[in-house]
């Protein structure tokens, strides 16, 4: 017999969450390297914000030398329509001749020389002239444009197309004022090719844009593509964000999405210039400072490479220690295997040998441990039978006992069932079945409180003529529906003296292994 001893339990693992070699490594290697890696974050970060800072300034220098083109040109234009409005053909207005038309259309085709918009004269019935048309080609008032309220105040309109030719124009318009009282409204338009040139011309010098925005929020002009988007509306973001400010420095998103730093100035008259630049990035620093970023992040990944070339020589060591543990603990030969590290190779050799030494051990104690089991369990068998015995007859007894108990209640209730089912016979059959079961029942609880030594045996004569009629219902229920039983009894047969309860059981256990060889 071979006895297997238990092992000892498992060591608990410690409460603290444990840290890898390879962890502890690099934790090192982040540790030696950390004031270099401080020192290039400072330097990309001083070198980012100064970046931004100049981008800034970038922007503001641009938004405001736009913003002074721009008022520049409404200037000429206010300039014009305020000498243009003094005019003297414009005194007997709004009804003027057309020998007062006409000189006044050639003072304000002088006027407008060397720019590509034209001078409008307005009257509440409508168009009176322009000067978009050639001299002496102006059409019916009426025909270009419906009858409208005069303004009182100068106004500067949006971006709309011009109801006569189709083209894209925006308006300075100022009253002609005689006496006190507004007569006409005259009014200069500029094109957005116009502004559209001078932004062109203009030296953009960042990667961005730079738009001229109308009141209505609508593109006037833009670099670079400014043909494409024109009459164009901005995004409401920029407006969100800029809010009752008439100059900002605002983060908003571009186009495609990137991250964009927009100037943005707007003028007294409602138009607004928007300069527009993406946000920096590490791409664009400084080349020092980004070859400092490039040197240190080398640095850095060499220096976890080999981190992790020597953890990794140092794990393989560590494994193969684990490996002759475990084979160890399960009683199996320890060969040490060279890891490469010293200390490593003697833990290897130790284990080898302290697995040799139990071994040995284990054999002599097995050998002692076998001689004391043999004698112990001869020992226990011995007492065991005797106990037993004892122990069945005592169970025995009890479930007998119990079984009467229980035979007892199924009887009462038969009789009551047979003496209220008086005139059901179907149900008097089943009564007299169960009567039966029960007397057959209880004779095996009498055979078993026999075994327990609790109930002698009564030996009688036995007729088998009406004895073995009564046993057959009993028989039946016991082989089942798929088998028949037939009784058949010689007359002259003698009477048994025999235990009613014995005969019974061995009447029964026949049944049962006749059914089972069916």
């Amino acid at each position: 017999m071979t006895l297997a001893i238990p092992r000892p339990p498992s060591p608990k693992p410690l409460p603290a969450k444990p840290v890898t070699i390879r962890a502890r490594l690099l934790l090192l290697v982040l540790a030696a390297l950390l004031p270099a890696l401080v020192a290039m974050a400072w330097a990309v970060s001083s070198a980012y914000v100064a970046e931004l800072q100049a981008r800034e300034r970038s922007l503001r220098d641009l938004t405001s030398s736009l913003a002074i083109v721009v008022e520049r040109e409404w200037a000429q234009r206010a300039a014009i329509a305020r000498v243009l409005s003094l005019s003297s053909e414009l005194d007997s207005g709004p009804e003027l001749t057309p020998l007062q038309l006409s000189e006044f259309e050639q003072h304000a085709r002088r006027a407008m020389d060397g720019l590509k918009g034209w001078v409008e004269l307005r009257s509440t019935t409508g168009l009176l002239l322009t000067t978009q048309w050639p001299a002496g080609q102006t059409p019916l008032p009426m025909a270009l444009s419906p009858s409208a309220p005069l303004l009182h105040a100068p106004m500067v309109s949006g971006l709309v197309r011009d109801p006569s030719g189709g083209a894209l124009r925006a308006k300075l318009q100022v009253p002609v004022v005689r006496n006190g009282e507004t007569m006409l409204n005259l009014g200069v338009t500029i094109l957005p090719q116009e502004l559209q040139a001078i932004i062109d011309r203009h030296r953009v010098r960042i990667d961005g844009a730079a738009i001229i925005v109308d009141r209505e929020r609508a593109v006037v002009a833009r670099y670079p593509t400014g043909s494409v988007t024109i009459g164009q509306r901005l995004g409401g973001e920029l407006w969100s964000q800029l809010g009752e400010q008439n100059e900002a420095m605002l983060q908003t998103e571009g186009l495609d999405g990137s991250p964009t730093l927009s100037h943005v100035q707007r003028q007294a008259n409602g138009w607004t210039v928007v300069s527009e630049a993406p946000q920096p990035h590490w791409a664009q620093l400084p080349g020092a400072v980004g070859q400092v970023a490039l040197g240190t992040g080398l640095l850095l990944a060499l220096a976890a490479g080999g981190a992790l070339w020597v953890s990794r020589q140092i794990a393989v060591a560590v494994h193969r220690l684990r490996d002759a543990a475990q084979r160890l603990e399960h009683g199996k030969s320890v060969v040490a295997m060279p890891t490469g590290l010293t200390e490593c190779d003697q833990v290897a050799v130790a284990m080898a040998h302290a697995g040799d030494s139990m071994r040995t051990a284990n054999v002599g104690l097995q050998r002692q441990v076998d001689a004391a089991v043999q004698h112990t369990r001869r020992a226990q068998q011995t007492l065991a039978n005797g106990q037993r015995i004892e122990a069945l007859g005592r169970l025995t007894g009890g479930v007998a006992h119990d079984f009467n108990n229980l035979l007892g209640v199924i009887s009462n209730s038969a009789y009551l069932i047979r003496r209220h089912a008086v005139d059901k016979p179907e149900i008097q059959a089943s009564v007299q079945a169960t009567l039966r079961a029960v007397q057959a029942g209880s004779r095996l609880s009498t055979q078993l409180l026999r075994f327990a030594g609790r109930q002698p045996v009564r030996p009688k004569p036995i007729d088998l003529k009406e004895y073995l009629p009564d046993v057959s219902e009993l028989l039946r229920t016991v082989l089942g529906a798929r088998v028949t039983l037939q009784t058949n009894v010689v007359p002259d047969t003698c009477a048994l003296v025999a235990d009613a309860a014995e005969l019974e059981l061995a009447l029964t256990n026949l049944a049962l292994s006749a059914r089972e060889s069916m």
